[in-house]
């Protein structure tokens, strides 16, 4: 009986290792005019060396890509209107773990006021070429009502006024 159970405590260990979603995909800061916008795409791991990534932005039209990690690691990024691809070109160009959200690219969008951003037929992989297991379940909905109307740094009964 003991060896069922330690067998037991194995598989419902490995279970939890394999459901614990340390691997995710976020948005970050978002600015927003009520037609075009720009949002951060966030990653955070602690032990994925990221070599390619693709997905889909629902809810907006892409119109650039650029920065973040991809940048500074020298990727190759491509992307549509709704997609963007973006891989290494060899292991030093590889993008190491990131234990804290890190800014991975940022995203110039198109979009109605109201609409609601989401990441769809998300896949990343690692330096083995092998999918990732990650949560992309964030969503924003986006406001052109930030706050801040009269730019001062503050927002204040200037604000509300205009």
């Amino acid at each position: 009986m003991k060896s069922w159970i330690a067998s037991a405590l194995v598989c419902l260990l490995a279970l939890a290792t394999a459901a614990h979603a340390n691997n995710t995909v976020s948005f970050g800061n978002i600015e927003f005019d009520g037609t075009i916008g720009t949002v951060e795409v966030l990653w955070a791991t602690d032990d994925v060396i990221l070599a390619g990534i693709q997905f889909e932005l629902s809810g907006a039209s892409i119109t650039e890509v650029g920065g973040g990690l991809l940048a500074t690691y020298d990727w190759s990024v491509a992307y549509t209107e709704e997609m963007v691809l973006g891989y290494a070109f060899g292991i030093g160009t590889y993008i190491p773990p990131q234990p804290e959200p890190t800014v991975l690219l940022e995203i110039e969008f198109e979009a109605v006021d109201g609409a609601e951003l989401s990441f769809q037929n998300v896949i990343f992989a690692d330096n083995l070429a092998e999918q990732v297991e990650l949560d992309a379940t964030d969503t924003i909905i986006i406001d052109a009502c930030q706050g801040d109307l009269d730019g001062d740094g503050t927002t204040n009964v200037n604000d509300l006024l205009a």
